[in-house]
């Protein structure tokens, strides 16, 4: 017959056992609320009376806690424990629509906020810079709204009001090839979340408040994509020295090409091209790329 557990052994389990109800985790010490902390303690505790230190174990004390969702005798690898914060980050992210706050309004998000303090820590704290490896850091930077020092320039909200104010103003979504620094700021806004939103990262919140938007879409525009390859075509040539072929083996190139091809076509009086060859695009192309030609 197996052994009652003594009392005080029992009421922690249970303090336990609805601590991981709540949170989905075991309790961590490194947290700044009391009450997780105790108990964290208390787990390591009984894990070093399996080691021979502060008393022995029953095998009735050890069934209980086994019984425990995610009770672990072994530290699990350290890499495992931090892909289970990312997880656990990812999902309040994507449901919240923001990254938790130390002054959060439950204790899991506290929690979680703190873990996300330690991370920056990481990243630009002298004493501990070099600690985030980084596929780790990579992982954080495509979270949205990850920012790493100081305080976010703009908030999620904020950010996509003032993006609503500027299509509501100029009739137009705004693009990142021109000279004001506003423009450009939301045009980043405007590619770092459509990127988020098809990697799967982006809370339905967030997808929500752009979608209000008039005029948006989660795909580049055509006349987007021109602009953008504009820009790839410049950073080729720069690199390469000399306009890309539209006849090679290198695809990349090929690619390009075949780009500048397409544009000289539609510099032609009277072409068929859906994207018409205006006189800023025309001028563009004679700026931005070294050694543009409309003809050889």
């Amino acid at each position: 017959m197996t052994s009652p557990l003594p009392s005080l052994f029992a009421v922690r389990v249970d303090e336990l056992n609805r601590f991981v109800n709540d949170h989905g985790r075991l309790p961590n010490s490194q947290v700044g609320d009391t009450a997780e902390a105790t108990l964290a303690k208390w787990c390591q505790a009984q894990r070093n009376r399996t080691e021979g230190r502060l008393g022995t174990m029953t095998d009735a004390e050890a069934d209980a806690l086994e019984a425990i969702p995610g009770w672990y005798w072994q530290a699990p690898d350290g890499s495992t424990v931090w892909k289970d914060r990312l997880a656990e980050l990812q999902a309040f992210v994507l449901t919240h629509g923001d990254i938790p706050r130390r002054r959060g309004d439950t204790a899991a998000e506290k929690s979680l906020a703190n873990w996300v303090r330690v991370q920056r820590a990481k990243k630009t704290n002298p004493e501990t810079v070099g600690t985030l490896t980084v596929e780790q850091s990579d992982a954080l930077e495509v979270i949205p709204g990850w920012w790493w020092s100081g305080q976010p320039t703009s908030t999620f909200k904020s950010a996509a009001d003032d993006l609503l104010a500027w299509v509501k103003s100029t009739g137009t979504f705004p693009k990142e090839y021109t000279t004001d620094k506003e423009e450009r700021r939301l045009a980043s806004f405007v590619t770092r979340y459509r990127d988020s939103f098809r990697a799967g990262t982006l809370g339905r919140p967030q997808a929500e408040q752009l979608e209000a938007i008039p005029g948006w879409d989660w795909q580049i525009a055509p006349a987007e994509q021109w602009w953008d390859t504009l820009i790839s075509v410049a950073a080729w040539v720069t690199e390469n020295g000399r306009i890309p072929r539209g006849k090679c083996d290198d695809e990349t190139e090929r690619k390009f090409g075949r780009w500048c091809e397409h544009a000289r076509r539609a510099a032609k009086p009277g072409s068929a091209s859906t994207l018409k060859m205006t006189d800023t695009r025309r001028r563009a192309l004679e700026a931005f790329i070294p050694g543009w030609y409309w003809s050889k």
